[in-house]
């Protein structure tokens, strides 16, 4: 009997190594990162610090923070909150939060909120930063640029002031033709489009001239 389990304690062994090793790895999620020194047209310098990363069921988490110098003054200190340009550059930043991802290729987009901004006309609103990677090709340098939304245009919600009570604006409904069974309807309101990373290809972006670049972006679709 003893040397019956010893034989197949041996046969087991020789088959667990022959067996190739369990693969437990899996193929990795959408990620880009990096830190951008560079000078636009303006000649002044701006650094750009992100990273964001989706995990496995492609929620999103990461941030970015943009900072350098401006011509530009702060656009909530005009009447029609437009930025213009000042007499003296000023220094200037924005923090943002991402919430959505995509990337393909050497190229990715990435979209948030500003969470924090030195022009107060900017927090509160949406950014779509684009980014491409090329380190395969040492001729060319990595590129950016980015795009800002006023979020707060799509959020108002009209109401009755003189009805606390008023909740018409918050109803929803399906618009049908009586007439036609076969008509499945259109929901009204319709939902309002929060610009996010699938909104546009990512070929269709256009990147800031720079006449300095220096630093890594990196991306891995």
């Amino acid at each position: 009997m003893k040397n019956m389990l010893r034989t197949s304690m041996l046969a087991l062994s020789l088959l667990a190594c022959a067996l190739p090793p369990a693969t437990t790895a899996q193929t990795a999620a959408p990620a880009a990162g990096g830190s951008f020194r560079f000078t636009t047209g303006d000649g002044l310098l701006k650094v750009l610090e992100f990273d964001a990363r989706a995990d496995e069921r492609g929620a999103t988490s990461g941030r970015m923070s943009l900072s350098g110098q401006t011509w530009a003054s702060d656009p909530s200190l005009d009447g029609d909150g437009a930025p213009r340009l000042g007499d003296a550059p000023t220094d200037f930043y924005l923090k943002a939060d991402f919430d959505c991802l995509a990337a393909s290729v050497n190229r990715a987009v990435m979209g948030g909120v500003i969470k924090e901004a030195s022009h107060r006309g900017y927090a509160g609103q949406r950014v779509l930063l684009v980014v491409e990677d090329n380190e395969a090709d040492p001729r060319t340098h990595d590129r950016v640029t980015w795009i800002l939304y006023d979020a707060s245009a799509s959020a108002w919600v009209p109401k009755d002031a003189e009805r606390p009570d008023d909740n018409g604006a918050t109803l929803k409904w399906i618009a049908r033709d009586a007439e036609r069974s076969d008509d499945v309807g259109v929901p009204y309101p319709k939902e309002s489009k929060v610009v996010g990373c699938q909104n546009y290809p990512l070929s269709s972006h256009t990147f800031v001239y720079t006449r300095y670049a220096d630093g890594d972006i990196r991306v891995r679709p």
